[in-house]
């Protein structure tokens, strides 16, 4: 909790004091458990402190979709997403995942001694959202893409410029980053074999290397 990005410049003390200010509480989960229902869990925000999670609904195929994935201080809950259809989505542990939420209002409303770990709590959070609002517009821009190589190409291209290198690892499976992509694994898989075999990318597992020509 004390690394979390939403406490940075704070004394443990101070965190401590501000936990029990805003009622905040925790959860552990394993392994594709729900961590939230967005059926269920109105006026929250959660903030991952540990391991990944995801976004995600699934059609009456079973096949599934993801919206988002979520690793150590993203932040999600129902102020961030509103389901308008009958399908249900739900936020999966996809590793043992520690999370802590607590009630947006208690959050922006200040304490009767305005503190000022209050207000710098107010701004990591808003850094954290405006983070995440960031990746949000980078997926819709993946999506907006009509083939599978575009969508490919453009995430690629989005995880180079994050990790600064040419040769990064995926920070998902190929499965999920399937899901991610909105595109069947196989045809993913296949096309990336092309882009191998064109000399655009080198992969060996998670490990891509971009070439530039």
């Amino acid at each position: 909790m004390y690394k979390s990005a939403l406490f940075s410049g704070f004394e443990v003390s101070n965190v401590n004091k501000l936990v029990r200010c805003l009622g905040v509480k925790f959860k552990n989960c394993n392994t594709n458990e729900i961590i939230m229902s967005y059926k269920e869990s109105p006026e929250y925000l959660y903030v991952v402190l540990s391991g990944t999670a995801e976004l995600a609904t699934y059609d009456y195929d079973g096949n599934k979709t993801v919206l988002e994935r979520f690793m150590q201080d993203s932040i999600f809950g129902d102020m961030f997403f509103k389901p308008l259809g009958a399908d249900e989505f739900s936020v999966f542990a996809t590793s043992s995942c520690e999370v802590m939420y607590f009630r947006y209002y208690d959050a922006i409303n200040i304490c009767e001694n305005v503190c000022k770990e209050h207000k710098r709590f107010l701004d990591n959070l808003f850094m954290i959202m405006s983070k995440k609002l960031l990746a949000q517009s980078r997926h819709i821009e993946i999506l907006t893409k009509r083939t599978i190589r575009e969508k490919l190409i453009n995430y690629l291209e989005h995880i180079e410029a994050e990790s600064g290198s040419f040769s990064f690892l995926l920070p998902m499976s190929l499965s999920s980053l399937a899901d991610y992509l909105s595109i069947d694994r196989s045809a993913m898989q296949r096309e990336i074999k092309h882009l191998n075999d064109e000399g655009i990318i080198i992969s060996k597992g998670k490990k891509i290397t971009l070439i530039k020509k």
